[in-house]
């Protein structure tokens, strides 16, 4: 297929009739896409950016009561009501 027929279908496709959106709500949502998709790329650098965790960090034979050891049992406010059998 040559060069020009897949611009013409590119725009075909993204043209706010095949949408059927007006032109300016369309450019709105292709740049909110570019915007959303921008920072996602550029968290996912910095993500990849960070250092190394520590070893000591990555142990998982934890001791469950020494890990919870300062936790406290908490008493839920909520109160589940009973249903009436229809």
């Amino acid at each position: 297929m040559p060069s020009s027929n897949k611009i013409e279908s590119i725009e075909e496709v993204t043209s706010p009739e095949a949408w059927g959106l007006p032109q300016k709500m369309l450019v709105k949502l292709v740049n909110s896409f570019a915007n959303w998709l921008n920072n996602c790329q550029e968290a996912l650098q910095q993500i990849g950016s960070l250092p190394t965790q520590p070893l000591e960090l990555m142990q998982v034979n934890v001791d469950e009561k020494e890990r919870f050891r300062d936790l406290k049992a908490q008493k839920s406010l909520n109160t589940i009501s009973s249903s009436s059998a229809s």
